[in-house]
């Protein structure tokens, strides 16, 4: 893809350009915040198309951002394992099942159990400082009995 000929300069728009020579997106660079915003919300919803390829827009993740999805979905995939293991959970249950067992809050990085009986345990949770994840404050009541040192350094170092 080249981004040739394609001028949004008097939207904000610095530069726009492809990261690699053989790569499937591009990128803008817009001359502040605010005109990244006013870019996105004037063009919401809005697919764009240049030179035949369809185009649409996002925002790239933080560094931190990128680390917390990383070490939530490794602490996601521990708590699925661990639930399979002790046959609390079904290896076959589609997502929609699983969602009931195990709720993931990947803005906050937070794990959540919910036992049969309906009661909601944290088991495992991000720091908002370091973004390291910890042992939730319900994981000792949840009676899951996972090896918590073990998994956490898992989850954090992978």
């Amino acid at each position: 893809m080249t981004t040739d000929g394609i001028d949004y300069s008097g939207e904000g728009v610095a530069d726009i350009y492809t990261p690699g020579d053989y790569c499937s997106l591009g990128k803008a660079q817009f001359n502040n915040r605010e005109a990244m915003w006013r870019f996105l919300k004037a063009h919401e919803g809005r697919k764009f198309e240049h030179g035949g390829i369809k185009l649409f827009h996002g925002i790239d993740k933080t560094v931190a951002e990128r680390l917390l999805s990383k070490r939530t979905s490794r602490a996601l995939t521990t708590m699925r394992e661990h639930l399979v293991e002790t046959g609390t959970m079904r290896a076959d249950l589609g997502k929609p099942e699983q969602d009931r067992i195990i709720k993931a809050d990947w803005d906050n990085g937070i794990i959540r159990y919910i036992d049969t009986h309906g009661q909601v345990f944290r088991i495992f949770e991000a720091s908002r400082t370091d973004g390291f994840y910890g042992v939730g404050v319900g994981a000792s009541q949840s009676g899951l009995g996972l090896r918590y040192a073990e998994k956490i350094a898992f989850i954090n170092f992978g």
